[in-house]
Parts: C-alpha cells; sequence; structure tokens
C-alpha cells in the first residue's frame, strides 16, 4: 500500500508520544484509492492508560466511520502502536481485526523505533498486515516522499 511519508509521521508522532500506553488511529481515502488522512483516536481502555491493548472509543469510532462513509471514503489502515515487543500483531489484535475486514493493519513498535533513522529503514519498528479468519499476512508499505519518487520500507 501506498502511504505518503507526511502520514505515517505523524502516525509515529502519534504513537511515541502516548509512550508507555498504547495509541491509535485510522488513516482514511478514498475507496479505491490510497490514504490520505490521519485522524488519530482516543485509547478507550483504561481511561486512554492501556499499556498492551487498544479499542477505540465506541462512540469516536462511530462518528469517524459515518462521517467517513457519508463522504464516500474509508478506513483504509487502522494503527496502533505496541510499546513493548514487536511489530506483530496480538492474539487480541488478530480477533480484534475481524470488526475492521476492510482495513490493513499497521502496528508502530516504539521500543524499536529509531528516531535517528530514516523511515523507510525502520529495521521491522514499523509494519502492514492484512488480518482475516485468524491469518496473518504482512503487506508492504511504499512510503511516498514525492509524487514522482517512492521508496519501500524494508521488513
Amino acid at each position: 500500500m501506498k502511504i505518503p511519508g507526511e502520514l505515517l509521521e505523524r502516525v509515529v508522532e502519534h504513537c511515541l508520544r502516548e509512550v508507555p500506553y498504547e495509541a491509535c488511529g485510522v488513516l482514511s481515502g478514498p475507496v479505491d484509492g490510497s490514504p490520505d488522512q490521519h485522524h488519530p483516536m482516543a485509547n478507550g481502555l483504561v481511561g486512554g492508560r492501556a499499556l498492551l491493548a487498544f479499542e477505540f472509543v465506541p462512540s469516536d469510532q462511530l462518528r469517524l466511520f459515518t462521517e467517513l462513509d457519508e463522504a464516500g471514503r474509508r478506513p483504509l489502515v487502522i494503527y496502533h502502536s505496541h510499546t513493548k515487543g514487536m511489530a506483530y500483531p496480538s492474539i487480541r489484535d488478530i480477533a480484534n481485526a475481524s470488526l475492521q475486514v476492510h482495513s490493513l493493519h499497521l502496528i508502530v513498535a516504539t521500543e524499536r523505533f529509531d528516531p535517528g533513522a530514516p523511515l523507510g529503514l525502520q529495521n521491522g519498528a514499523i509494519r502492514l498486515f492484512k488480518i482475516g479468519r485468524g491469518v496473518v499476512t504482512q503487506e508492504p508499505i511504499e512510503l511516498v516522499v514525492t509524487q514522482w519518487l517512492t521508496i519501500e520500507v524494508q521488513q
């Protein structure tokens, strides 16, 4: 999936800002397109102070998804952070992904993130997954730096 570099930067900034708690949000775009808008969301678990899990505040999720639907857009990427461990879906992440079957899932491993390295060279700290029926498949991220130049995030 093509993701503009500035959107991915906002996602990473949001995730790092929330450490030690898990951050979450959405990247939206046209139904058949790439993400072009960032929507940080509140983590509805433990008053936003969840260390090992995330869940959107249901009323916020309903509002955002309704607004996107009415505008002919959709949530293309659901993102969250893992403050400990790898950028790989947990059992809970896999179970919850069944609620967003048309979205890809981006995980930022904040503990592994190197702020001195370019986004495209994060050595597995940022990963994108397709999750369906309990099956997890890693997807490539094509980081769009400009309209004419793209680089692929190394996994």
